[in-house]
């Protein structure tokens, strides 16, 4: 399915919340580019409870998780202008991770496996006794021991609340230049762990 930019998408026919410990497989695409970046598929979860018209009640304790995934273009891997990553970013009520009074944790690496020469890549989301892991083409890039605080200091604490069960998850387009690059989505599998 191609995405719209900036348009959420999820399914009335996917079960929320999710199970407590889950894996959640996914596969991505871009259309081809020549610019720094393409396609960028961000995905989205959250445990704040759900208004009676689906949106999120956010007044209350919870935690939103997003993951973002970004194609790079091949010909900037020898410099410093390669734009291929994936980046993640956790932020909760109550404040647990709080640096410089900026709460969050975040991480960031470069994905070399979503390219203008590699178009295709499938995303492994794993959440198993509050502790995140990410996979692309089945390489771990992503581990939530390594996240850290906005200024670069470890994590207070790195695992979700043990309890956590999401009730809204979705993905959307966040490409740059989203007029001439689309993104795609497909096969989305969830598993109980």
């Amino acid at each position: 399915m191609q995405l719209g930019y900036n348009n959420p998408l999820s399914s009335p026919l996917m079960k929320t919340p999710l199970p407590q410990n889950f894996t959640l497989d996914y596969d991505i695409a871009t259309s081809s580019f020549s610019s720094s970046s393409g396609g960028s598929i961000t995905l989205y979860l959250s445990t704040f409870p759900l208004n009676k018209d689906g949106t999120e009640n956010k007044s209350g304790n919870g935690t939103a998780i997003t993951v973002t995934i970004t194609a790079g273009n091949e010909a900037d891997y020898i410099n410093n202008n390669y734009r291929g990553e994936s980046k993640i970013e956790i932020h909760a009520k109550p404040r647990v991770n709080v640096e410089n009074n900026s709460e969050g944790i975040y991480f960031t690496s470069q994905v070399l496996d979503f390219t203008n020469n590699k178009t295709n890549s499938h995303v492994t989301f794993q959440l198993k006794n509050g502790k995140l892991k990410l996979f692309l083409n089945e390489k771990l890039i992503a581990l939530s021991d390594n996240f850290k605080m906005a200024y670069g200091k470890a994590c207070t604490s790195c695992d979700l609340p043990s309890n956590s069960m999401f009730n809204t998850i979705s993905w959307k387009n966040t490409t740059n230049n989203y007029d001439h690059v689309n993104v795609y989505i497909s096969n989305i599998k969830i598993t109980k762990d």
